[in-house]
């Protein structure tokens, strides 16, 4: 697995997890698992609530897998800047490759500089750019998403940076940008491709939640649960790797 970090390394954000503790020993194995990492500080854990708060420059995608290593089923609820004084700004993006579920980028807005990571599987090895386009119409993939975001500029806004890709297929990054608000582009789209040829990673940019900001425990969509719709992310991913 290829890890990309951007120069703003040292930026905190403030990330919420719903975490299924049903006992003291279960809120002993996250606590464990978390003291034990450098990066990870004010560590807030509510068992009544299966609420586990952290501070970290960590992507969320890294805790989620420290907090998934002890067994127990997670879902990321909220995520913020740790110094943001402004309301949250913050953006998911369901990637895609051949219409199939590949990853999520997330897009989280500071006072000033917008933090962009990503978790992404099945790419071609070696080094990727990621983009910002115009529009949110992947009705046929990546090819109707339109330019750049700001390519009419003489300075693209959309642009954002480099990946690299191991030989497993699998990349996380994380970058910043000070050329755009996440409000700026909600509906518009995130496009990842090789340098060179090869398939692109797409998907379209929709509000999310910042810490607090969601206490829901079932969809109301389906309604399941958070917990039942975990397990099913869970084997789907399973199956997908079989």
């Amino acid at each position: 697995m290829a890890e990309t970090t951007s120069h703003l390394e040292s930026d905190e954000t403030i990330m919420e997890f719903a975490v299924r503790m049903q006992s003291p020993a279960d809120e002993l194995l996250v606590r464990n698992a978390l003291d034990q990492m450098e990066c990870v500080r004010n560590v807030i854990i509510d068992i009544k609530e299966e609420s586990v708060m952290i501070t970290s420059t960590l992507s969320s995608f890294k805790v989620q897998q420290i907090l998934e290593a002890t067994g127990l089923l997670v879902v990321l609820r909220g995520y913020n800047y740790a110094t943001n004084k402004l309301p949250v700004e913050s953006s998911v993006v369901a990637m895609l490759c051949n219409s199939k579920v590949c990853g999520l980028t997330r897009l989280i807005q500071g006072d000033s500089t917008c933090l962009i990571e990503g978790s992404l599987t099945e790419l071609k090895e070696g080094t990727h750019k990621v983009e910002v386009h115009i529009s949110g119409d992947i009705s046929n993939g990546s090819d109707s998403c339109g330019p750049v975001y700001g390519t009419d500029s003489n300075d693209p806004k959309g642009y954002l940076g480099t990946f690299e890709v191991g030989t497993d297929g699998v990349a996380n990054f994380r970058l910043t940008t000070n050329q755009f608000r996440v409000c700026d582009v909600i509906g518009r789209s995130v496009v990842t491709s090789p340098i060179g040829s090869g398939e692109c990673t797409y998907g379209i940019i929709a509000r999310s939640s910042g810490v607090l900001g969601n206490r829901k425990k079932v969809c109301q969509c389906s309604g399941d649960t958070i917990w039942e719709e975990a397990t099913q992310v869970k084997q789907e991913n399973i199956r997908s790797c079989l």
